[in-house]
């Protein structure tokens, strides 16, 4: 059986997380706690197995909360948050980056199926003390080349990623373990929902020395060293004649942005030598393009089991012979830096 805590301040959002938590045979209610102080001496008193947190509370809030428990009793902890509200989305961000492993909308379509499986998912998931870390003053390297040749020392001339749920706080990560000097853009398509592109965008920036920022259409792809470029939402992103380009047309693999449309793009830019990743995520967008890449002449990466939130793109990416290395998190970051800055 897996235990939930549940923290929110209305009693109304408790009772029916639990209901719906009753109901379901491998899941057990550990306790209730309507603000992250209580929580915090509950996950010591119950050792539940994951945590459903809401954010505005009173007392303490749920990212105070997880910054504490995930330092000292480390838990794998759900946000459940009101996408609609911008406050809150931002709280996400920093929760994600205190550890938190993932988070749903309370007004996410078919919640109950999509709560269900998160927990089960979040349960399953090794978590370790995490200290949240804080941002260091510094400047981005906002550094501009008209063109980034391919030299002995810098082999690869762009990192492309695709992520899905679990993605935010894997993205981070990968980005804290860069050096400050590294040379190459990053260039990220991530499922997630519309209200959220914003807020991650700034999150990342703020919380790593990288300048996240959305390309112009027909903007030149390698002009910028330390930069993340990512996807607009509800448009695919292609790279022709090494320049960003959107389309308009219909979702691929359900999904729109798509890490497939994206991936076999840079497959068939000439110019363009890619490390291509491919993160934690549901369904198998991502797969076949990380494979064209690795066809192509790139080098391909796909998070292992062990790191995923869902293994469902690795896996498939794996399964398919897509991916030349399988990493944790931690060592993706390794890993494309010995690549991009042989010593």
């Amino acid at each position: 059986m897996i235990k939930v805590l549940i923290v929110d301040d209305s009693l109304t959002i408790r009772k029916k997380i639990a209901k719906l938590i009753q109901q379901d045979p491998e899941t057990i209610v550990a306790g209730e706690a309507s603000n992250g102080k209580i929580a915090f001496e509950m996950v010591k008193r119950y050792s539940p197995d994951v945590i459903i947190m809401d954010l505005v509370m009173p007392v303490m809030d749920g990212q105070e909360a997880t910054e504490l428990i995930m330092a000292y009793q480390p838990t794998p902890i759900l946000i459940h948050s009101s996408a609609t509200n911008r406050g809150e989305n931002y709280k996400t961000m920093d929760a994600l980056s205190s550890g938190a492993l993932d988070f749903i909308e309370k007004t996410c379509e078919n919640w109950d199926k999509e709560l269900l499986s998160r927990i089960k998912r979040a349960a399953r998931i090794k978590v370790v003390t995490h200290i949240k870390k804080r941002k260091k003053e510094m400047l981005p390297d906002r550094t501009i080349t008209s063109k980034l040749q391919k030299t002995p020392s810098t082999p690869y001339n762009v990192i492309v990623m695709g992520a899905s749920t679990g993605g935010p706080k894997v993205i981070l990560d990968i980005l804290c373990k860069l050096p400050k000097n590294f040379p190459i853009p990053i260039i990220l398509v991530i499922h997630l929902a519309n209200n959220f592109q914003d807020s991650l965008a700034k999150w990342l920036s703020y919380n790593s020395s990288f300048d996240v920022k959305m390309p112009q259409n027909g903007e030149f792809c390698l002009n910028s060293r330390k930069t993340l470029f990512f996807a607009p939402p509800g448009k695919h992103l292609a790279i022709i004649n090494n320049r960003f380009q959107y389309n308009n047309a219909e979702p691929v693999n359900f999904c729109k942005p798509s890490i497939d449309v994206f991936f076999k793009s840079v497959a068939n830019a000439s110019q363009i030598n890619s490390i291509g990743i491919l993160l934690t995520g549901m369904g198998c967008d991502g797969a076949a393009g990380l494979k064209q890449i690795r066809q192509s002449g790139g080098h391909t990466i796909a998070q292992d089991e062990s790191t995923s939130i869902v293994f469902g793109m690795p896996k498939k990416a794996i399964e398919m012979k897509a991916a030349v290395d399988v990493l944790p998190t931690l060592k993706i970051a390794d890993k494309i830096t010995k690549m991009v800055m042989p010593e």
